[in-house]
């Protein structure tokens, strides 16, 4: 037979089958191709001999080439692939640009304390980028003045208004080849973050401007292109000419940038106010060139809490956030807006609501219409009665009260017209902190602090929208505003049947504990299910049955409107309200973030206490509604197969 045919006759051969990949299977189909080929039996052909060994070895070649196979395949959709690696460098050719760590930061002052009686009236210079370590977190900061230097006379009371930004700043250098795009990595060891905003490229000493791709330089601009390195620090590419200009050879590139802690540099400025914690780590300049030791006449005052550090965008936010990655990124649909903020990663829920007009905000706006017309008619008629009659007269008298009542409706028109206005050119950002990273290892859901870990603070928000400013991706014509979330208030009520070896207390702590779980991970924005809680419920060892409802505060019907508090027919929490629109019609806004940490009365006069304990009514309740026997149900079994 010639060499020819073998082969041909050989491509009709199906050994093995794709569905039976496991080593047995793989085996077992060897071996009866092996028994149908030769006819042998197992006393001559079988796992001891020879053969059967060689066979075994390219078997588990042969699967671990179809494991190595089905990874690279799994490797190539950002959905199913698992490596870190697979899912930047995937997320990377979608455009996307995984962020980086954010640098804690806030305003601070810098005064002089007095305490150098030789020093008093000279002047000192503070230079710009000055490193200051915090003796209480241990970490160091970076003191921005937005000039080359800070000037002060040293009088008492004197200061200088400065960011703080949590950080150290680091130089890298590499040397230009002159060739068309250039490019470079600059890391950082033991696994140091590069902060995504405090970047300085320079070539020979002059600052070139960082874009975000080839196609936003132009024609032989000082421009280079910085992105996230997938195998960490940062990528820096330099253009060709025609985009983006070409180091020449043998310049000096130097990258400036901060290694930041992230998340680990917030604090709350009062505890930082509470003692001197700074410690200046360079020195200040006389002018004639003396050094001066400023952590001797220099005290520092944080003006605002120290926030918008967090970490590394998470890898799973990476693979979800790339498909939705766009060259424009202009802040123009509610898409790119979460893509935007989710990226800050610093929420546990982003909404984007388009501002418009409603019924509610044309009515206000007639009344106060109405108010103003009113206001000035009667101004106009006073001021005539009192250059007519006096000021004194009955009549002047009279319409001054008027006036004073009519100022009052004015004022309170206006206010209302102002918390009521939704307008179509504004959009509306509804913002929940990442609530997992604000809730201590020693408190949870229900006993942690509200007014710090449900909503943004007044700095927070306005860093926030000073972030999307700086940004440039957002629309002139449009108004970036954050919502003041709704908060209504419920209770859960949970019946318990558990069985006879488990006590109350344990099975309470257990609800607790899996209920503040649900709630700090939740982000659904439609409804909270009581089956979710009870689902929640019954996962938990030594509970037999259980039933939950819930209850809302009273105070639930303003926020909903139409006499609604919050649960509907069902059972369920809605997380959502209608509003009508100056057309008519319904509108439906998702501005309500529901707290089931009790706090109120309800319609029936049931108090439900702020404080979660097992001795009183409070968020998460907990009635036994009796214990389960394991031997009476085994019992009733052997009784049925005896009988």
């Amino acid at each position: 037979m010639e060499v020819s045919d073998i082969l041909k006759k050989s491509y009709n051969i199906k050994i093995f089958s794709l569905n039976r990949i496991k080593y047995e299977e793989l085996w077992d189909d060897a071996l009866s191709f092996v028994k149908k080929t030769y006819q042998e039996a197992n006393r001559k052909f079988n796992t001891s001999s020879p053969f059967a060994q060689l066979l075994s070895v390219v078997l588990h070649l042969g699967r671990m080439i179809l494991y190595y196979i089905e990874d690279s395949i799994t490797g190539l959709n950002i959905r199913t692939a698992w490596r870190p690696e697979q899912i930047r460098g995937l997320a990377t050719l979608t455009g996307h640009n995984p962020g980086r760590s954010i640098s804690a930061r806030c305003a601070a002052r810098m005064s002089y304390n007095g305490t150098s009686n030789e020093l008093a009236g000279q002047v000192v210079y503070v230079p710009e980028k000055i490193q200051v370590n915090n003796l209480l977190n241990g970490l160091g900061y970076v003191i921005l003045f937005g000039a080359n230097n800070a000037k002060m006379t040293l009088d008492p009371g004197n200061y200088v208004n400065c960011n703080l930004v949590q950080g150290t700043v680091r130089y890298q250098q590499a040397t230009s080849d002159g060739q068309p795009l250039q490019a470079f990595n600059f890391a950082e060891r033991n696994y140091s973050t590069i902060d995504q905003f405090f970047i300085n490229m320079y070539v020979n000493g002059e600052r070139w401007k960082i874009v975000d791709a080839f196609q936003d330089m132009t024609y032989e601009e000082h421009a280079v292109v910085v992105r996230t390195g997938m195998t960490g620090g940062i990528d820096v590419f330099f253009g060709n000419g025609y985009f983006g200009a070409i180091p020449p050879a043998g310049a000096t590139i130097l990258a400036e940038y901060l290694v930041t802690s992230g998340p680990n540099g917030n604090f709350a400025k009062d505890l930082m106010n509470s003692a001197n914690y700074w410690e200046f780590q360079g020195a200040g300049y006389l002018p004639d060139g003396t050094e001066v030791d400023l952590t001797k006449i220099m005290s520092i005052t944080c003006l605002t809490d120290c926030i918008l550090g967090t970490g590394y965008e998470d890898v799973t936010l990476t693979q979800r956030l790339a498909p939705y990655s766009s060259r424009s990124m202009v802040l123009a649909n509610s898409t790119n807006y979460k893509y935007f903020l989710e990226k800050m990663n610093m929420f546990s829920i982003v909404d984007v609501i388009q501002g418009f007009n409603t019924a509610d905000d044309t009515a206000a706006e007639m009344k106060y219409q109405r108010a103003q017309y009113k206001y000035y008619m009667t101004k106009n008629q006073y001021e005539n009665a009192v250059g007519l009659y006096g000021a004194d007269s009955d009549m002047a008298s009279q319409l001054n009260k008027d006036l004073v009542s009519s100022a009052k409706d004015l004022k309170h028109s206006a206010m209302v017209l102002k918390n009521a206005r939704m307008d179509d050119n504004t959009v509306y950002l509804f913002l929940i902190p990442d609530i997992k990273n604000r809730i201590t290892s020693s408190s949870n859901y229900f006993n942690c602090n509200e007014t710090t870990t449900f909503a943004l603070t007044t700095e927070e928000k306005y860093n926030i929208l000073s972030l999307i400013d700086m940004s440039g991706q957002s629309i002139i014509s449009v108004e970036n505003k954050i919502l003041n979330a709704l908060y209504p208030r419920f209770a859960i009520n949970i019946t318990v049947r558990i069985w006879e070896e488990y006590t109350y207390e344990d099975i309470y702590g257990s609800i607790v504990d899996v209920l503040s779980n649900y709630f700090i991970a939740c982000k659904r924005r439609d409804r909270i299910p009581v089956s979710d809680i009870i689902a929640a419920c019954e996962n938990i060892n030594g509970i037999d049955s259980v039933s939950v409802y819930f209850d809302a505060d009273p105070d639930n019907k303003r926020m909903y409107g139409n006499n609604f508090n919050g649960i509907d027919e069902y059972g369920d929490v809605i997380l959502e309200r209608k509003i009508v629109n100056s057309l008519g019609n319904e509108v439906v806004i998702r501005d309500l973030y529901p707290l089931f940490r009790g706090g109120f009365t309800n319609e029936d006069g049931v108090e439900y206490s702020e404080t979660q304990s097992p001795d009183f009514l409070s968020a998460v309740n907990v009635t036994l509604a009796g214990k389960s026997s394991t031997g009476l149900a085994t019992n009733i079994e052997h009784k049925i197969i005896r009988n």
